[in-house]
């Protein structure tokens, strides 16, 4: 039995050191990023600024380079069934269970290493590991919901009677729980993000590790070009503030993310052009949304 032991002992340090050697040799050529992250989704009222909760969730992405090819994703972790992620040219999907509370979310989904494992081009296969933990005492790390403001003109108008001739600017109140990453490679996130009646996104504010631009805490608005809007149109727009963690396992960025999303309806005047045809709520751009009727696709 002392022998059993002693083999134990020897051999599992050598299996750490050994899977600490593969991660940093990880030399992916079709990932842009990895995220896992837990996320709290309100609806802001159209008349106020009142937010109403939606739904925690635990979610899970794998973002594709140009011109890359990802496949066959799972997501693992030991006190969770495998989670599958839908095979998509630029962005993998995994969604966990929607609660009315964080700490069932928490007891369904706990802190600790979430292991994504995937093939890319070449049947190259990857097990990349990213870690949710409790940094504030175990406080909730989720900020409080982005007020989304709207304006034209450098004045406040209301999301029912904006004018399909002006830009519009989409801005929202100070993200107080973002910051600078401490280890340099990119800040707290903001992402904006306008969808027509029908659930397809029309315009994206950006995401890091592309190349382009994108939104940091540090930023305050947004302009959409009034050429995206049409007179008599039901629209949507989601405001993200996201609390990360980063890292690079091998030559791939991992991001573990706390998050808080409102989402707001707004309506152009005018006469309908019927260009689109839709009732007047917005189908779901955003599987957040769980107070819509889904659309054909969305993410």
């Amino acid at each position: 039995m002392k022998k059993n032991w002693l083999i134990a002992l020897l051999i599992i340090p050598l299996l750490a050191l050994i899977y600490r050697a593969q991660i940093k040799e990880v030399n992916s050529g079709d990932t842009q990023f990895l995220v896992v992250g837990k996320t709290a989704n309100y609806r802001q009222d159209q008349n106020s600024s009142f937010r109403e909760m939606l739904n925690y969730h635990f979610f899970a992405e794998i973002f594709v380079k140009a011109g890359g090819k990802i496949t066959n994703g799972t997501l693992s972790n030991t006190s969770i069934d495998i989670m599958n992620f839908e095979d998509h040219p630029s962005t993998l999907e995994t969604h966990g269970g929607r609660y009315n509370k964080e700490e069932n979310l928490n007891a369904s989904y706990p802190n600790g290493e979430y292991l994504f494992r995937y093939i890319e081009k070449g049947d190259q296969v990857f097990h990349i590991p990213v870690t949710l933990t409790n940094k504030d005492d175990g406080q909730t790390r989720i900020p409080r919901p982005p007020t989304i403001i709207l304006k034209q003109d450098g004045n406040l108008v209301s999301p029912v009677a904006i004018n399909p001739d002006k830009d519009l600017n989409i801005s929202w109140i100070p993200f107080s729980e973002g910051g600078v990453d401490k280890n340099g490679l990119v800040d707290d996130l903001i992402f904006a993000v306008v969808g027509n009646c029908l659930g397809e996104k029309i315009f994206h504010s950006g995401v890091p590790f592309s190349g382009l631009k994108y939104l940091t805490y540090n930023d305050n608005d947004v302009i959409i070009n009034k050429d995206i809007m049409d007179p008599g149109g039901f629209y949507q727009v989601s405001v993200e503030h996201a609390v990360m963690d980063t890292n690079y396992v091998g030559n791939v960025p991992t991001i573990a993310t706390y998050a808080a999303t409102s989402f707001l309806d707004f309506n152009t005047s005018g006469e309908k052009t019927g260009r689109l045809n839709c009732k007047n709520t917005p189908l779901q751009m955003d599987k957040g949304q769980t107070d819509r009727n889904k659309a054909s696709s969305n993410k």
